[in-house]
């Protein structure tokens, strides 16, 4: 099997032989007649959940075909757990905006703030505190 991406799509080339599909519900490209495509002349454009069924279908085929038995499908879960902007801070992932005159210094206090607040007047910044917004 050969992988590509071409734009939005995703195409396959198969080891199938295009001629056992031809009234089915696949559709495909035969590339039989390219010399360079002799071993892979299905192609499979993969553009829709419909089309990716399908090419899960044929690539079942191919591995049928081959006499290779599907195993366990390994499942992982890549999200990365819940930080606080806080503890983010302190490990410089994210922008601090400090009052003028007041250089970062990783003891002082990070809180949280919210722009609107400081705006109308009702949370204030001083010297001692460190504010993400």
């Amino acid at each position: 099997m050969k992988v590509n991406v071409k734009g939005k799509s995703l195409t396959l080339n198969l080891a199938l032989d295009p001629k056992e599909y031809s009234a089915s519900k696949y559709h495909f490209t035969d590339l039989s007649d390219n010399p360079k495509f002799a071993k892979l002349p299905m192609l499979i454009k993969v553009k829709s959940d419909r089309a990716l069924k399908y090419a899960i279908e044929l690539i079942a085929a191919v591995m049928a075909k081959l006499g290779v038995e599907q195993g366990e499908i390994p499942t992982e879960t890549y999200r990365m757990p819940y930080e606080s902007n806080a503890s983010l801070a302190k490990r410089g992932l994210v922008k601090v905006i400090l009052p003028e005159g007041v250089k970062y210094d990783p003891t002082l206090e990070i809180r949280e703030a919210n722009v609107n607040d400081i705006i109308d007047g009702e949370a204030t910044v001083t010297r001692e505190e460190v504010f993400l917004y």
